[in-house]
C-alpha cells in the first residue's frame, strides 16, 4: 500500500532539455516541443495511455493523442504526438522505458501570443501528472526557446 501511494503521488517523468515554440510566422507560436524522459528510478510510462492538458488564463482543454504508430508523421491541431523516440529499446512500441526519450509536438487550439503563459499536463495513467509551466517571450521568432 505504501509502494503504491509514493509511486502515485510522484512523477515518473522529467524534461530533457528544452521547451520550444514554433510558428509559421513571427506573430504566434503553433507548436509545442519538449522531450521526456523516465526519472531516476521511474517506473515504463505506457504512452497510449497518456493524456495532455493544456491550459491558459481563459481555457483549459483536453489535447487528442494523434493516431497510430510512434512516431508519428504529423500532429494537427487540438492534438499531441510522439514524433520522435530516442534510444528506442522497444522498438516503436508505445512504452517509454529506462534510457529512452520521447519528443513531442503539442498543438492547442488556439494559438500562444507573446507573453502568453501557459500549462501542459502529462498525466500518465500511474503516477502523479508532470506539469509544463512556461511563458512565450515578448518577441517572437519562427522557433522560440520557451522560460
Amino acid at each position: 500500500t505504501v509502494h503504491t501511494s509514493v509511486q502515485q503521488a510522484s512523477s515518473t517523468l522529467e524534461i530533457v532539455g528544452n521547451v520550444y515554440g514554433s510558428g509559421i510566422d513571427n506573430s504566434a507560436i503553433t507548436t509545442v516541443n519538449f522531450t521526456v524522459a523516465l526519472a531516476p528510478g521511474g517506473t515504463p510510462v505506457d504512452f497510449s495511455t497518456v493524456v495532455l492538458t493544456y491550459s491558459n488564463s481563459t481555457i483549459l482543454t483536453t489535447l487528442n493523442q494523434t493516431s497510430g504508430n510512434y512516431p508519428v508523421t504529423s500532429v494537427s491541431t487540438g492534438h499531441w504526438g510522439v514524433t520522435e523516440i530516442d534510444n528506442d529499446v522497444g522498438t516503436g512500441n508505445k512504452l517509454l522505458e529506462a534510457g529512452e526519450q520521447f519528443q513531442i509536438a503539442a498543438i492547442p487550439p488556439y494559438s500562444i501570443y507573446p507573453n502568453d503563459k501557459f500549462i501542459i499536463e502529462v498525466k500518465p495513467a500511474v503516477g502523479a501528472a508532470f506539469v509544463i509551466t512556461h511563458s512565450a517571450p515578448g518577441g517572437l521568432n519562427k522557433v522560440n526557446l520557451l522560460y
